[in-house]
């Protein structure tokens, strides 16, 4: 085509006139020999492929129209196969790679439709990225593509910031203050509803002198002299009366009482043919307590008749 060849011109001779000389396969000198090496030809015969035993340099020019680019393998299957062993299997991009001219949005990573590694998706920010897992009580869960948040959890989309608010679930319930309130516990422990209510006090009265009333001092049977401990739970209130016969002068009866070790204000009959008296005391939950009814002087006998136990 008019160009020099590299390393030329030397002298080469053409023998036979009408002669046919294929110069790819070298060029035949005037003491007839053939410089090699052959040249690489743009239409090998019958489309041919052709080897070089070098490095090749485009010094800066394209490389363009290439069907399948092979590197360790003579089949390449895709645009660009990579098959080599160690390092010769690896793609090294300085800069990097995009997808269809594009390279996504700042936190943005390279994911998959199932087919292709062909599209970005969204994690935690431009330059932390993080796989959690998820714990129960300290124990780690097996590790899930989904976390799944139950109805009791409300999740909102937030979009600035960009972030998923996850808050619980309305209960059902107003917030606010109630007085003696009425409410609705499900089966998780929260409060589903609530309303105001009244508080309704009930006395019960028992006798605790004798017959079947359990009282508070586990007992059917109050007598003078024992001592008992209130196990209801709840402060209970004791009536105690006696009755007091005997001469009509002289003769003195008293009834006394104890609580928690501490004696209380007694009372008595005094100078009388027959009289009564009480005592009413306060017993706290868990305390002790007794009453004693004596004669102390003159003829005549006292002892307890009543004994009343009032709780809430």
């Amino acid at each position: 085509n008019g160009n020099t060849l590299p390393g030329f011109p030397k002298q080469v001779q053409f023998l036979g006139p009408g002669s046919t000389f294929n110069l790819s396969n070298g060029m035949p000198l005037w003491n007839g020999a053939t410089v090699y090496p052959i040249p690489i030809l743009t239409t090998p015969y019958n489309h041919n492929p052709q080897s070089i035993a070098g490095s090749l340099s485009m010094t800066g020019y394209n490389l363009y129209n290439v069907g399948h680019l092979g590197v360790g393998t003579s089949l390449p299957a895709w645009g660009i196969d990579v098959e080599g062993l160690g390092a010769a299997g690896t793609i090294n991009a300085n800069q990097g790679y995009k997808v269809n001219g594009g390279a996504g949005a700042a936190g943005q990573a390279l994911c998959s439709d199932g087919v292709y590694l062909d599209r970005f998706c969204s994690f935690l920010s431009a330059t932390n990225f993080y796989y959690q897992t998820l714990n129960a009580n300290g124990a780690p869960m097996t590790q899930r593509p989904v976390a799944n948040f139950s109805s009791r959890f409300a999740l909102t989309d937030d979009n600035s910031p960009l972030q998923t608010n996850i808050d619980l679930g309305a209960s059902g319930a107003t917030a606010g203050s109630y007085t003696s309130a009425n409410i609705t516990v499900d089966a998780y422990g929260r409060v589903t509803s609530a309303a105001n209510g009244s508080v309704t006090i009930s006395v019960v009265q028992k006798s605790c002198l004798g017959g079947s009333a359990v009282c508070a001092g586990t007992s059917t049977g109050y007598i003078s002299g024992t001592t008992y401990t209130n196990s209801s739970g709840v402060p209970v209130q004791e009536e105690v009366g006696i009755t007091s016969t005997g001469v009509c002068t002289g003769s003195d009866s008293e009834i006394n009482f104890v609580v928690n070790g501490i004696a209380g204000y007694g009372n008595g009959v005094y100078n009388q043919c027959s009289g009564k008296a009480g005592v009413t005391f306060i017993v706290p939950a868990g305390e002790t307590f007794s009453v004693t009814a004596t004669q102390i002087d003159g003829g005549g006998s006292t002892s307890i008749t009543s004994w009343l136990e009032l709780s809430l």
